[in-house]
C-alpha cells in the first residue's frame, strides 16, 4: 500500500497504511475541508500484513484494500467495491448494455444535431442547470424545441460513460437511443456525496428540483430520477442502495398523485428509515411550482426545510384487515422437497412467515438434508432465495453443486478434468443459477460473520435490496454460537420481527448438544428433541417448525444405517407433532436421499452399489408436490428419472466427451 504515491489524483503522500487510526483527508484538504485532520478512516494491516485501506466519510474518497487491487488490478478499479459475479443485474441487462450501448459514431451523430444549450423558453427552465447535467435539446428548422434528451450512463474505469440517451419528443413521447436500463445510473447521479439526496419522480422534476433549490440552499444537495419512469424506481434503488445510504438524508419527492404515492411507499420499504423524509408538495409535481409561479422559497420549504419523517407502527384500521385475510389465503408456502414427502401429512408446506429449524447430530446427514431441501426450494420457486453458507466457501459450494448437477464427485477428479466436465455442462450448471429470464435464483454470502450485527445486517440486504423472501442457513450456530444467551435470543427476536416485517420464511440448520455420558444421542438413532438444541432455549422458543433428525450411523445393518428418522416436536402453524413419524433413505450410489417409502417400492435395497449408472432416479429438485402430479404420468415421469451417475472409474477410461447427460 506504501508504494501508492497517488490515488485518482490525489497525492496518498504521508499517510501511515500501517495502523488504524483517523487524520486529515488529503481530497478533503485539498479542497480547502478537513480543517479538523480527521475525516479520513486508516483501517490498518489484515492478518497478512496487508493495506486494508482507508476512507472518507466527507467526501467519499476511498483506497482500496491491497488485496482488492490485486484481484481486481489496479487499473481496472471503478471505485464500486461489487466483484465479478456478485452484481444484482441479470445477463440479459449485461448483454442488453454490451450490445445497445452508443458507439463514438453514433454519439457524434446525436452531438451534431442536439446542442447542450437551451434558446428558447421551456417550462421554465434553466438552460445551465440542464447542461451541467448532460441534457441536451434538439430544435425545428424555425428554432423551436423539437425534444429533450437526457444522458444514462454507466462507470468505467472510474469514468462516467454516456451508455443511450432518454428522448422527449415534445410534448410527451418518449423513447430512447442506445442503452437505457438497470445498468444505468440514475439519471444527473454523479460521485458526489452529499448530505442529502433527493428522489423524484421525472427528468423534468430533477432539473427543476436542482434550479429551484440552487436559489436558496446553501448545502450539498444530489437529486436523481430513474430513467425507467417513477415505478421501477424501486427497482433503481435496489440497484444503487450503496449510494443512497451514503447520504445523511434522503427525501422523497415522487408525484402527489395515486402512482407516485405507490412508488414511494415501495422505495420508503427498501431505504433506512431513519434517514427518510417525504416532502410536503401542494402540486402535483416540481415543475408545477414555476406554472403557478410559486417562489423559491415556497419551493424550498416544500422540498427540503419542511419534509416530514417516515413513521411507521404498522397501525391500521380494523376493516383493513379483511384484504390480509385473503392475502394469506394466496400466499400457499413452499412444497417440501422430494426426500421429505413422508412428512407430507404433516407438514404440507414450508409456509412462509415463518422459521424453521432442521436439528441433526454430527455426521448424520444434516447438512445433505438441508442441501437437498434448499436445491428443491431454489428450483421449485419463484422466489428469490438467500443463501447464508456458514461452513461452506463459495468455491466450495460452486463445486459441490456443479458435483450434484453433472453426477460426478469433482473433488475425486484431477483439476483439468473437473474444469473440462463443468465447462461441457455449462448449460445445466447455468439453469440451476438463472431462471429462465436470465436473473439470479439465489444470493450466497459466505461470510465469516465478527458479530451478530453484520450477520443481521446482511439478512436485511439480501431481503430488502435483493429481494430475498427465503433465507437458508447452516448451521445457525456459526452465527451466534459462541455468544451470550442475551445475544442468542436478540438474535432470534429479530429473525422473528424480520419474518413477520417481510413475509419471510427462514430456514436454519442446526446442531445438538452432545450426549451426555452414557445416553445415546442422534447419531445412534436416538430421538431428537427440541430441548436438545445446542445454545439458548430462545432458539426453539422462536421456531414455528422444528424438524429433528436421527440416524444410527453404527448400525450393522446397511438399510438401518442409511435411514434418516424425522421427529416433529414444534409444528406451529399445522399443529400435529410427533416422533419418528417419516423416514428417509440415503442410496449410496447416487449420493441422493428418497422417501423411504418410494425406495422401498422401488427395491433401491438392493445391488445399490457406489458408482453403477441409475437409470430410476429422480432428478434432484423435485418437490413431494410435484411428485405426486407426474407419478402417474409415464413419459412426464421419465424425465425426472433418467438422471444418470457416472462412474468415477469409468470417467477416467472413457473421458470427458463420451458423457452424456439427459435432459431433465
Amino acid at each position: 500500500m506504501n508504494e501508492l504515491k497517488e490515488w485518482h489524483g490525489v497525492s496518498l503522500a504521508g499517510i501511515d497504511f500501517t495502523y488504524p487510526h483517523k487524520e486529515q483527508c488529503p481530497k478533503c484538504a485539498s479542497e480547502g475541508g478537513d480543517r479538523s485532520g480527521d475525516n479520513l478512516h486508516v483501517y490498518g494491516l489484515d492478518d497478512d500484513g496487508r493495506g486494508l485501506g482507508c476512507h472518507c466519510f466527507a467526501c467519499n474518497f476511498t483506497v482500496p484494500s491491497e488485496e482488492f487491487l490485486a484481484e481486481v488490478g489496479r487499473d481496472s478499479f471503478s471505485g464500486s467495491f461489487d466483484k465479478k459475479g456478485e452484481s444484482m443485474i441479470s445477463k440479459r441487462d449485461e448483454e442488453k448494455l454490451k450490445e445497445k450501448s452508443l458507439t463514438p459514431e453514433q454519439l457524434a451523430e446525436i452531438y451534431e444535431k442536439t446542442s447542450d444549450t437551451l434558446t428558447t423558453k421551456y417550462r421554465g427552465l434553466d438552460g445551465n442547470v440542464a447542461k451541467e447535467l448532460g441534457v441536451r435539446w434538439e430544435y425545428n428548422t424555425d428554432g423551436s424545441l423539437k425534444a429533450m434528451y437526457f444522458p444514462a450512463y454507466v462507470k468505467d474505469n472510474g469514468e462516467m460513460k454516456v451508455t443511450g440517451y432518454k428522448v422527449r419528443d415534445l410534448p410527451k413521447n418518449f423513447h430512447s437511443f442506445g442503452y437505457v436500463g438497470k445498468c444505468n445510473l440514475m439519471g444527473g447521479m454523479t460521485d458526489t456525496i452529499a448530505d442529502t439526496v433527493i428522489l423524484c419522480g421525472g427528468e423534468n422534476d430533477m432539473l427543476t428540483i436542482k434550479q429551484e433549490l440552487g436559489k436558496t440552499i446553501t448545502r450539498s444537495f444530489n437529486v436523481v430520477t430513474s430513467l425507467l419512469g417513477e415505478s421501477s424506481t424501486a427497482d433503481m434503488i435496489r440497484q444503487y442502495i450503496s449510494y443512497f445510504e451514503k447520504h445523511k438524508k434522503i427525501i422523497l419527492a415522487l408525484d402527489n398523485d395515486a402512482s407516485g404515492k405507490e412508488a414511494q411507499q415501495a422505495c420508503i420499504d427498501l431505504l433506512p428509515k431513519d434517514k427518510v423524509y417525504i416532502a410536503n408538495l401542494r402540486y402535483k409535481d416540481a415543475n408545477d411550482y414555476l406554472k403557478n409561479r410559486e417562489d423559491a422559497k415556497t419551493f424550498a420549504q416544500d422540498y427540503y426545510w419542511n419534509v416530514s419523517p417516515v413513521e411507521d407502527f404498522g397501525i391500521i384500521g380494523s376493516g383493513s384487515l379483511f384484504e390480509y385475510g385473503l392475502e394469506a389465503a394466496n400466499d400457499e408456502g413452499i412444497d417440501i422437497p422430494f426426500h421429505m414427502a413422508d412428512l407430507k401429512p404433516y407438514i404440507p408446506k414450508f409456509l412462509f412467515d415463518s422459521i424453521v429449524l432442521i436439528v441433526g447430530s454430527t455426521s448424520i446427514g444434516k447438512t445433505a438434508n438441508l442441501d437437498t431441501t434448499m436445491t428443491s426450494i431454489i428450483m421449485s420457486t419463484h422466489e428469490k432465495v438467500g443463501v447464508l453458507s456458514l461452513e461452506a466457501s463459495r468455491k466450495k459450494f460452486a463445486q459441490k453443486m456443479a458435483s450434484r448437477i453433472i453426477g460426478v464427485p469433482l473433488n475425486r477428479l484431477p483439476k483439468e478434468e473437473q474444469i473440462e466436465l463443468q465447462n461441457k455442462y455449462r448449460d445445466k450448471i447455468d439453469n440451476f443459477y438463472y431462471d429462465e429470464n436470465g436473473e439470479h435464483r439465489f444470493f450466497f454470502a459466505d461470510s465469516d460473520f465478527d458479530s451478530i450485527e453484520e450477520a443481521e445486517k446482511c439478512i436485511l440486504r439480501l431481503i430488502k435490496i435483493y429481494g430475498c423472501r427465503i433465507i437458508i442457513g447452516d448451521p445457525i450456530q456459526n452465527i451466534i454460537g459462541n455468544k451470550s444467551n442475551e445475544e442468542q435470543r436478540s438474535f432470534m427476536l429479530f429473525c422473528e420481527k424480520i419474518k413477520k416485517k417481510h413475509g419471510a420464511l427462514i430456514l436454519f440448520g442446526t446442531h445438538t448438544r452432545k450426549s451426555t455420558s452414557g445416553s445415546k444421542g442422534g447419531s445412534d438413532g436416538a430421538v431428537q428433541k427440541e430441548d436438545d438444541i445446542e445454545g439458548s432455549g430462545s432458539i426453539a422458543k422462536s421456531a414455528s417448525l422444528i424438524i429433528t433428525l436421527s440416524r444410527n450411523k453404527n448400525a450393522e445393518d446397511l438399510i438401518e444405517k442409511n435411514t434418516t428418522y424425522y421427529s416433529i416436536p414444534k409444528n406451529r402453524d399445522y399443529e400435529m407433532t410427533g416422533e419418528l413419524v417419516a423416514k428417509s433413505f440415503y442410496r449410496n450410489s447416487c449420493s441422493r436421499l428418497y422417501p423411504f417409502s418410494y425406495a422401498e417400492k422401488h427395491n433401491f435395497f438392493q445391488d445399490d452399489k457406489v458408482g453403477e449408472v441409475i437409470e430410476d432416479d429422480l432428478g434432484f429438485y423435485i418437490t413431494a408436490q410435484e411428485f405426486d402430479d407426474i407419478q402417474d404420468n409415464s413419459e412426464v415421469l421419465e424425465e425426472y428419472q433418467s438422471f444418470a451417475v457416472v462412474d468415477v472409474d469409468k470417467l477416467n477410461e472413457k473421458g470427458v466427451d463420451d458423457i452424456e447427460l439427459p435432459d431433465w
